[in-house]
């Protein structure tokens, strides 16, 4: 017996919350798609429409031809994880960034006291 298809539909940030919810409430399986997966796809047509009938007919496609794998809820230990890495990728830039400046400041600070010498020596001269 064949297996009837699976809802499938794009992560549109807390629009899809709703279904996601009624289908969990449910336990019916479901694929969670990322809008990139179907952008990059459509990409390949020549003719660039869009409406809601052309992108649900796309995730059809994307149902049976690529590869999805069921939605999994994300535990708590993964969601701080993910939280943590953010935060340590930030820091990481800021750090970058208040040393770069740093450097160039030194830099330009030296420069101007070279300049300054250079300018009195010459004017005493």
């Amino acid at each position: 017996m064949p297996v009837s298809p699976r809802p499938s539909f794009e992560s549109t940030g807390h629009y899809h919350e709703p279904v996601h919810q009624f289908l969990d409430d449910h336990a019916i399986t479901y694929y969670v798609i990322n809008p990139v997966v179907p952008y990059e796809a459509n990409k390949t047509g020549l003719r660039k429409v869009k409406t809601d009938k052309i992108d649900a007919y796309h995730l059809g496609e994307l149902y049976y031809k690529e590869d999805l794998e069921a939605f999994q809820k994300k535990t708590e230990q993964y969601l701080d994880l993910r939280q943590l890495t953010r935060q340590h990728s930030a820091l990481t830039d800021r750090y970058v960034e208040i040393n770069y400046s740093s450097k160039l400041q030194s830099i330009i600070f030296s420069r101007n006291i070279v300049m300054s010498s250079v300018i009195f020596v010459a004017s005493y001269r």
